[in-house]
């Protein structure tokens, strides 16, 4: 055989593998990428089953939870969600006053007065991000009539079995956005694709 006809044979066979390499790739990229958005709307759905969990605990040990949300002014910072709970009695005050005197103590890391604390339990890592491909887009309080893209944000689950009315709108950062709507009488928790408003939501 001669010289030239062996480097047209390995060149052949090198360019079979780099095709073979190339079809594995592709392969695999399209697979992740099918899986990936399951993976997030599985999480959509895992978050919004946690929170109906979170009312029947506060109904169950008799006391009240907090699902704390905290969305920096700085987009560059991390979103971050956690459980707080208190055995005490607490009554939700959306009083101007009070959240400025709540704002001051959160920046100057005073204990809450309300007794809450974080859940070792339901929080045991402390302050956590969404699952990857997922974050928080804005969040509606009812009580408020106000929609929040920035600040710490509460959601109450009180003893009594209520729950605070509010639309957590979250997002694949694309074109795939949820709402997740809370009912304050019954804790079901509704997960609707799109991004819903509260307002057109309790009509």
């Amino acid at each position: 055989m001669s010289r030239t006809s062996q480097q047209r044979g390995f060149s052949l066979i090198e360019i079979l593998i780099v095709l073979g390499l190339v079809a594995v790739l592709v392969t695999t990229f399209a697979s992740k990428m099918g899986k990936s958005n399951r993976a997030i709307r599985r999480d959509v759905r895992y978050f919004a089953a946690s929170l109906k969990d979170l009312r029947n605990k506060a109904r169950m040990r008799n006391m009240t939870y907090r699902l704390v949300i905290n969305l920096p002014e700085n987009k560059k910072e991390k979103q971050a969600y956690w459980i707080e709970a208190t055995s005490k009695h607490f009554l939700v005050t959306y009083d101007e006053e009070e959240l400025r005197k709540q704002k001051k103590d959160q920046k100057e890391d005073l204990p809450d007065p309300s007794g809450f604390a974080i859940d070792k339990e339901l929080s045991p890592k402390g302050p956590q991000p969404l699952p990857d491909g997922l974050s928080f887009s804005s969040i509606e309080i009812a009580a408020q009539q106000k929609e929040f893209t920035a600040g710490r944000l509460y959601v109450h689950f009180f003893p009594e079995g209520r729950v605070e009315e509010v639309a957590i709108h979250l997002t694949d950062g694309g074109k795939l956005n949820w709402t997740l709507k809370t009912n304050p009488l019954t804790g079901r928790v509704d997960v609707l694709e799109g991004d819903k408003k509260l307002k057109d939501l309790t009509k």
